[in-house]
């Protein structure tokens, strides 16, 4: 066979190949972007788990179950810890997985502040119907709020939010919406895209723009105007690293307290420092104006 016929097949099999390479990248690419994954996305993010609560008393502080409406009409559960004497109440955004029967250990250590309590499930968690998205549990965020200052006894800068996790997303995105007296930031993540590129390793290719709105972005948040911030981060967190914690801290606006909790981990911190973090809480509460 001609050496420039066996030249001119090779090159034109080379360039078939790396046509044909090029489009199963791009088609990789566009089957693996975050707005295509839909409920795959929403599903690494949320670990909802869906069960009828009874609400459980903490020693000698009732619990109150009570219900108010989400954006969109769904019943959405609480429970409202009542401390006889409170000045301030705990609005508590739990973290994505579970619900909040799992922070009833979190609640006995914000009731020895001698603050109330209230927490809440999101759409999709506990008792209520739905499926939660990045945008659903801020709305529900809201929501609470707003249905603690509308029928419970105190008023928005009465309130202090407390974030777990995503709940600190959540509890920043309150905070940037309507007055409150305080902003508690437990295990938080810089962004939604940040923690997912660190989480699943394909979104890593892919610009902060291709992720689904609101990215959540509790950095650019902090770094505007916020109330008094409190941050705790447990330094052996592999879930959400303890650099998020750091940077969150270093980058924030004042007035910001940053604790680190050595011995914890993600889901521990007021267990396996308990002292240090219930110090950490109650020294940032009692800071707080009319305190």
């Amino acid at each position: 066979m001609d050496a420039a016929l066996i030249r001119n097949t090779l090159l034109q099999f080379i360039a078939t190949v790396s046509k044909i390479a090029i489009l199963v990248v791009i088609s990789l690419l566009i089957a693996l972007s975050p707005p295509l994954l839909g409920s795959f996305y929403t599903k690494f993010v949320f670990y909802p788990v869906q069960e009828d609560l009874k609400p459980l008393a903490i020693g000698d502080v009732f619990c109150q179950p009570l219900t108010f409406a989400s954006a969109g009409g769904t019943i959405l559960t609480g429970w409202y810890f009542e401390n006889p004497g409170a000045t301030k109440l705990i609005l508590v955004s739990h973290g994505n997985a579970g619900n909040m029967s799992n922070r009833i250990r979190l609640a006995e250590r914000l009731l020895k502040t001698h603050c109330s309590v209230f927490m809440y499930d999101y759409e999709g968690y506990g008792p209520s119907p739905g499926e939660p998205t990045p945008s659903s549990v801020c709305q529900d965020g809201l929501r609470a709020f707003d249905y603690v200052v509308s029928h419970l006894p105190f008023k928005q800068d009465q309130i202090v939010l407390y974030g777990e996790s995503i709940g600190g997303a959540v509890s920043t995105h309150i905070a940037t919406q309507r007055r409150t007296a305080g902003l508690i930031i437990q295990s938080g993540f810089l962004s939604l895209p940040d923690i997912a590129k660190e989480k699943f390793v394909p979104f890593r290719i892919f610009p902060n723009i291709a992720f689904y709105q609101p990215h959540l972005n509790n950095l650019d948040a902090l770094k505007g105007p916020h109330p008094p911030l409190l941050i705790m981060h447990g330094v052996l967190d592999k879930t959400v690293p303890f650099r998020h914690g750091q940077q969150l801290a270093a980058s924030a606006a004042s007035p910001v307290t940053f604790v680190p909790l050595p011995n914890s981990s993600h889901n521990d911190t007021y267990i396996a420092d308990q002292k240090l973090f219930d110090e950490a809480v109650q020294t940032f509460l009692t800071t707080l104006k009319g305190s």
